[in-house]
């Protein structure tokens, strides 16, 4: 499996439940972020659990699990299996595979200034990518910046959770495309669960997901349909 860099698509602006343009992409005023959830269904232990997971676990390891977890999702794609359809409305497994290796490219050029260009085999663009996040998110004083990016400014701790999402959300897309079909482990659904109930209330869903769905026994089922997608 692998792409040459001169044929990345652009990303698409086209409707579609989850995969268009990341969420985060939509406006401009990134503040509502780090307000408190105002449509909160998570249990009791749900909550008790995901406070462990973001305050007791260190975020960054976190998304580093996030990162390895995607980088293993992408690598397991087949070569013939790039024409099929993805969750994403409209987008075969090409164009998902681009959007995502494009987008954690922007992220990555905030932290370190490395270029956001992303070129070469995706599984090896997006190893690439994890060991640069990983690196520029150890560097001191990094959760405590602002961070300009191209479709706005969001906080440190803003912008690490924000990727985490990006990454396993995608990851999941590009696993249940490819065949493999992977679950998200349990520590990291509850983790971008607690953040998506945080950042994504009705108002902010726009066209990019669907209503959320009550529905999923599991964390993973559970963030999936949280963001409009059918586990």
């Amino acid at each position: 499996m692998s792409s040459d860099g001169s044929s990345r698509r652009r990303r698409q602006r086209v409707g579609w439940r989850g995969c268009a343009r990341p969420w985060f992409l939509r406006r401009r005023d990134t503040s509502y972020l780090i307000g408190p959830s105002t449509n909160n269904k998570l249990t009791f232990v749900q909550i008790v659990v995901c406070i462990r997971a973001m305050l007791i676990t260190d975020t960054l390891d976190l998304l580093d699990e996030g990162l390895a977890w995607t980088t293993a999702r992408i690598a397991a794609v087949p070569a013939d299996a790039l024409d099929v359809p993805t969750p994403c409305d409209d987008w075969d497994l090409r164009t998902l595979l681009d959007h995502t290796v494009e987008t954690l490219a922007i992220f990555a050029d905030a932290l370190d200034g490395g270029g956001a260009t992303a070129t070469g085999p995706w599984d090896a663009a997006m190893a690439d990518l994890a060991a640069r996040t990983r690196l520029a998110w150890r560097q001191p004083g990094v959760m405590d910046r602002t961070y300009e990016l191209p479709f706005g400014t969001m906080p440190g701790p803003v912008m690490a959770s924000a990727t985490l999402l990006e990454a396993v959300v995608h990851g999941w897309d590009i696993s249940q495309a490819s065949g493999e079909a992977a679950s998200i482990p349990e520590d990291l659904a509850l983790a971008v669960l607690a953040f998506a109930h945080a950042a994504l209330g009705e108002a902010q869903r726009g066209d990019a997901f669907g209503p959320a769905l009550d529905i999923g026994a599991t964390s993973s089922e559970q963030l999936i349909a949280y963001l409009g997608r059918t586990p």
